[in-house]
């Protein structure tokens, strides 16, 4: 999850690549905080802020996470649950008993700076990462109601629909 950029789709994964390149060369040190997440993960960070400690920790020790401190779970850090995140895959089975489609309706990272993780003192870090987001072909979670400056996603079908012929 935190810094793994392998189980994202190869045109996202490229888009990536492309915004931690033009982040370097505008003197950032970009990495990936946070990746694809199962939907254990997903839950146990939705728990975080919301639940008391122990119950935080033991949901996440199950879903492979480690533990976090009792002031780390005095914020909220994410309003989504496991399924609901473009960080979870969302798998869809065709009916009646044919053939398994993955459909991916979402990719996303979550960008921060190696020296300040998510606490980056200077916000032309986020102006920056919003910019070649786009650039690159991504949406940047800083333009949200909510903003969650460090969320860069992009939407990609990953299988042709039912009515498709493949030549």
């Amino acid at each position: 999850m935190i810094g793994e950029i392998t189980s994202l789709h190869p045109v996202f994964r490229f888009a990536v690549e492309r915004i931690l390149a033009d982040m370097r060369t505008r003197g950032w040190d970009p990495v990936i905080g946070s990746g694809m997440r199962t939907h254990a993960q997903q839950d146990a960070l939705f728990a975080q802020g919301r639940m008391p400690l122990n119950d935080v920790n033991a949901m996440r020790r199950a879903a492979g996470l480690p533990p976090i401190s009792a002031a780390d779970n005095t914020r909220v850090v994410t309003n989504a649950r496991g399924g609901q995140s473009n960080h979870n895959r969302i798998e869809s089975m065709v009916p009646h008993g044919r053939a398994a489609v993955d459909i991916t309706l979402g990719y996303a990272v979550d960008i921060v700076d190696r020296r300040y993780g998510w606490n980056i003192p200077n916000t032309r870090f986020w102006d920056d990462l919003g910019v070649l987001a786009k650039k690159h072909g991504c949406s940047w979670g800083g333009d949200w109601r909510n903003p969650d400056r460090a969320h860069v996603e992009m939407k990609i079908i990953d299988s042709a629909p039912r009515t498709s012929v493949a030549v």
